[in-house]
């Protein structure tokens, strides 16, 4: 049976866990931010999007 690498056994090589740290602070970041960002978008494209569903016909 093969030996797994120390890095593959233990948290201690640094750029393993700055990899997963990275991973997770975009994951966090998009989810976060990207519902927000997503409505600025439309607000300045003129879309002007409502929580309250589509404006009635004047």
């Amino acid at each position: 049976m093969a030996r797994l690498p120390a890095f593959l056994l233990t948290w201690r090589w640094p750029a393993f866990g700055l990899v997963m740290l990275a991973f997770v602070l975009t994951f966090v970041l998009a989810i976060g931010l990207a519902p927000t960002h997503l409505l600025r978008l439309a607000r300045i494209a003129g879309l002007r999007p409502s929580l309250r569903g589509p404006p009635a016909p004047a």
